[in-house]
Parts: C-alpha cells; sequence; structure tokens
C-alpha cells in the first residue's frame, strides 16, 4: 500500500538556549516540532543530544541546522517502503564538526534500520548540513533518529539474538576475517529482516570504530548471504553482534 503522508517529529533538549560543553553532558527534554510530508516513508521520530569535542553548539543551533533536512532523512526511506513496508528502526549518528560548521565526519554508531542502502543516504543527507560555528574548536555530538512504521503496516517479529546465535557462531568468523582489517577489535551491530522461509531480505550495520564504512558495507554483503532460521507466518527482524 502506498503511503501518503509522514509525520517527523523532532525532540530536543531541554537547554536550548545554551551551550553544552565537554565538561558536561545537556539533559533532554521532549519538546516536538512535527511537519507532515508526501509522498511518504514511515513516521519518524528523532531526539538530539550535544556534546563538546574542544568546542560546542547550542542545542537551539543544532536543531535549527538539522530541521530543514528532516524531510530529506525521511526521503532516504521512500523508495524502499514498496518492497519492505515494514522498514524502519533507530539509527544514532555522531557528528565532529569543523570550526567553519561543515561536518568532517559523520557515523552510524547504533543502527536497528536494517537497511545498508537507506543508511548510506541518511549520512550522505547528515554530511551535506551546514552548522554555525562552533563556539570554541570542533564540536562533536550525537543525533538518534527513531523511525517508526506506519500502524496499519504490520510489523514483523522482533527475535531475541539468541534465535540466530547458531547461525552468528557459524559464519560470524568468516565475515570478520574478510570484513575486519587486521589487528582490529572491531565489533559491528548488524540488524536482518527474515522472511517466512529465513531468507535475509534485507540487512544493514553499524559500528563504533571510526571509519568503518567500507567494513560494514562488507559485513551486509556478507550477511545477506546467510540463511537464517525460518521466520513463520510473519517476516522477522533481528539485531545481533558480531566481533
Amino acid at each position: 500500500m502506498r503511503i501518503s503522508s509522514i509525520v517527523l517529529v523532532a525532540v530536543l533538549c531541554s537547554a536550548c538556549g545554551g551551550e553544552v560543553s565537554s565538561a558536561r553532558p545537556s539533559r533532554t527534554a521532549r519538546a516536538s516540532a512535527p511537519s507532515r510530508l508526501a509522498p511518504a516513508p514511515p513516521a519518524a521520530v528523532s531526539t538530539m543530544e550535544t556534546r563538546g569535542l574542544t568546542g560546542s553548539l547550542s542545542t537551539i543551533e543544532v536543531r535549527r541546522a538539522l530541521e530543514p533536512r528532516l524531510e530529506a532523512f525521511g526521503g532516504c526511506f521512500a523508495p524502499h517502503t514498496r518492497r519492505l513496508r515494514a522498514l524502519g528502526g533507530r539509527l544514532e549518528l555522531r557528528f565532529e564538526v569543523a570550526v567553519d560548521g561543515h561536518v568532517t565526519k559523520v557515523q552510524p554508531i547504533d543502527s536497528t534500520v536494517g537497511h545498508r542502502d537507506v543508511e548510506r543516504c541518511v549520512l550522505e543527507v547528515a554530511a551535506a548540513t551546514r552548522f554555525p560555528r562552533p563556539h570554541g574548536g570542533e564540536a562533536q555530538f550525537t543525533w538518534p533518529l527513531e523511525l517508526d512504521p506506519p500502524d496499519h503496516i504490520r510489523h514483523p517479529v522482533t527475535w531475541d539474538p539468541s534465535r540466530v546465535r547458531g547461525v552468528v557462531r557459524r559464519r560470524g568468523a568468516r565475515v570478520l576475517r574478510i570484513c575486519r582489517p587486521p589487528h582490529s577489535d572491531a565489533q559491528y551491530q548488524v540488524t536482518t529482516y527474515v522472511s517466512r522461509r529465513g531468507r535475509v531480505l534485507s540487512a544493514g550495520a553499524a559500528a563504533r570504530e571510526p571509519g568503518a564504512d567500507t567494513e560494514l558495507d562488507c559485513v551486509v554483503r556478507a550477511v545477506r548471504r546467510w540463511r537464517m532460521p525460518a521466520a513463520g507466518r510473519r517476516q522477522a527482524k533481528v539485531t545481533f553482534e558480531i566481533g
């Protein structure tokens, strides 16, 4: 079924008028700003937390930079919802912003979206965001984005990672051999959608280690070839770690 609209809600930090330094993390509050768009991916809710690296940005500055990008973030999902109607999940991005306000680095450090193309598209939109000049030097913050399928869509069954522990144990070691750099102890968080017969329909990944984009592509390609336990009467979704 075609989705005709989307609600994107930004939930931001409480100290919207102040700066957040590296010495003291911000506290969050629940202030929302919805906007309705078309055509539509699933409904999305985003929350933001800012932290200083050597400098800082106020939460209002971050909000003003990111809110105009919400439609573009939602557009990353739209092309894929027809094939995977229950597409959604949580994606936490870590930004590093240079002294002139451009993004020097952005990476997924947590993701349950389960679709690498969507994750990559979100990163491209995020990297093109322009921020005000940070106060006192380069700044860093994390921005979790929650994207939920519409209520009328039948959501997949959520599996506990123990359901696929045997598959990960048998096949995960090879993924690490071919995808993880030598002398690295990186861990990869992987989310997959599983068909009723156990085929991996889609996969996405995240890692906290910097510069892991190529590794994540490799991990996802490998996991897409796995055979999972049969999901039964409904599609399943499972998040697990390799490493």
